[in-house]
Formats: C-alpha cells, sequence, structure tokens
C-alpha cells in the first residue's frame, strides 16, 4: 500500500475522521497513517456501529470531518446502505467510499451515491491524503 516512497503527502487539512471497515489490519494501519498526519481518528466495524458514532460525535459538538466507508462488509452493514442513512443524518457528509472491487457502480459513480471521493484498495497514503484533502476543501 505504501509502496517503495519513503516519503508521506501532508495532509492539508486536519480533522477527525471515522473509518468504517470490517479489516481489522487494515483500519489499524490506515488508522496510525492519519494519527501520524495529524487527524483524530474512530473506528467502526460495520455500517450500524459507524452510524451510531457519527450521531453521538455530532451531538458532542465534535463531529467527524470527513468518513472513509467500505463498500463490502461482512455479516454487517456495508457502505451502500450506510451512506444512504448517514445522508439523512448529515446531507453535507463528506463521506469517502473505499473498496477492492474497483469496477462496481459506485467506485465507478460515486458521486451519484453521495459519496465525495472514493479509493480503490489497495491505496497509498499519497492517494489516501489526496481524496481526503479534495473531500476536507468543502470545510474550509
Amino acid at each position: 500500500m505504501t509502496g517503495n516512497k519513503t516519503s508521506e503527502s501532508p495532509a492539508a487539512y486536519k480533522g477527525k475522521i471515522l473509518i468504517m471497515d470490517d479489516d481489522e489490519i487494515f483500519c489499524n494501519f490506515i488508522r496510525r497513517t492519519l494519527v501520524r498526519l495529524g487527524y483524530d481518528v474512530e473506528i467502526a466495524g460495520d455500517g450500524s456501529d459507524a452510524l451510531e458514532k457519527y450521531r453521538k460525535a455530532r451531538e458532542s459538538g465534535y463531529p467527524f470531518d470527513a468518513v472513509i466507508v467500505d463498500l463490502v462488509i461482512q455479516g454487517g452493514m456495508g457502505g451502500d446502505e450506510a451512506i444512504k442513512q448517514l445522508l439523512t443524518i448529515d446531507p453535507d457528509a463528506n463521506a469517502i467510499l473505499s473498496s477492492g472491487h474497483s469496477l462496481d457502480p459506485h467506485m465507478t459513480n460515486y458521486k451519484e451515491y453521495g459519496f465525495k471521493g472514493a479509493l480503490s484498495k489497495p491505496y497509498s497514503i499519497e492517494e489516501l491524503t489526496h481524496v481526503l484533502n479534495d473531500a476536507l476543501k468543502g470545510n474550509e
């Protein structure tokens, strides 16, 4: 995922990020990477968990600035259903789709489904920061 590069692209924007993915190793890698880049990060194992954390964060006055959502979750709510419910909670949510299913219509037409960006797994740190920066530009 990181390629041969030893430097990481700097994050132009900082903020609170929620990662929804059922792959614990992947989540921990992305979380550590984003924390090193200056983000505050929480992890959710599926859509139900992500929606609950998103609601609680909004109610606390410290909402998430972006959500990275996996399209397919084994045994739980995936990104397709989660984005529908997330947008009812927050129509301006900065949701980024993440998936290894690069040919899925959600990935090729992510904006039609309410996502602000898409990341095809595996992705580099540079790709991650680029897509996050683009999504977070709307928070300025």
